[in-house]
C-alpha cells in the first residue's frame, strides 16, 4: 500500500461509524484492510494524526484493525479480519489491535463497555493474544482491573487458557 492518505481517510471513515463508506472503500482498494499506516503521531505531530470521534492517535504501524478495535466496531473488526487483516499486527508502539480494544474505561467519552467486551472477545476468538506485551512490557490482562473494565476478566480466562495449553505442550513433549 502506497498511499497514506487513502488509508488514514478509511480509518477515519471507520472512526467515524461511516459502514456504508468503509464497505466502498475497502471494495475499491481491498489491500486497504492489510495496509500498515507509514507515518503516525508524534510529538511534534500528534494533531493531524487524531481522531476525534474515537479519541485516539494513530501511529505508524496501525492498520485499520487496530481503528476498528479501538471504535468497538465487531462489524468491521470481522470485515477486515475476512478481509486478511492481522490480528497480530503491530504499530511502533508495539500495540496489537486488542490493545486499542482495551482502551478507554469508566470516564472516557467514547466508551461503550458491552461494544468494548464484544470487540475484545471477536479478536480473542480471531486469534488474538491476550497474553501480548507493547513495547513498555505491559500486558494486556494485567493492565486493567477487571472493576474498571468487564473485558478484563475475559482476558485473565483467556490468557490462563493459553498458559495452561502450553504447559500442556511442554509436559507431554509436544510441540
Amino acid at each position: 500500500m502506497d498511499d497514506d492518505a487513502a488509508l488514514f481517510a478509511f480509518m477515519r471513515a471507520i472512526a467515524c461509524g461511516d459502514r456504508p463508506g468503509v464497505s466502498r472503500l475497502l471494495g475499491a482498494r481491498p489491500l486497504l484492510a492489510t495496509a500498515q499506516i507509514r507515518s503516525g503521531a508524534t510529538r511534534q505531530a500528534a494533531t493531524e494524526f487524531f481522531l476525534e470521534e474515537i479519541r485516539h492517535h494513530v501511529y505508524q504501524g496501525d492498520t485499520a484493525l487496530h481503528i476498528a478495535a479501538a471504535a468497538y466496531d465487531v462489524a468491521v473488526v470481522r470485515d477486515l479480519a475476512a478481509a486478511g487483516a492481522a490480528v497480530d499486527a503491530t504499530n511502533r508502539r508495539g500495540a496489537q489491535p486488542l490493545h486499542y480494544a482495551v482502551d478507554g474505561g469508566p470516564g472516557s467519552a467514547t466508551w461503550n463497555p458491552s461494544a468494548q467486551h464484544d470487540t475484545v472477545l471477536c479478536l480473542v476468538g480471531l486469534g488474538a493474544n491476550p497474553n501480548a506485551t507493547d513495547k513498555n512490557g505491559t500486558t494486556l490482562v494485567f493492565a486493567f482491573m477487571a472493576d474498571q473494565i468487564p473485558a478484563a476478566g475475559m482476558l485473565r480466562a483467556a490468557a490462563n487458557a493459553i498458559d495452561q495449553a502450553a504447559a500442556a505442550l511442554a509436559n507431554c513433549g509436544c510441540r
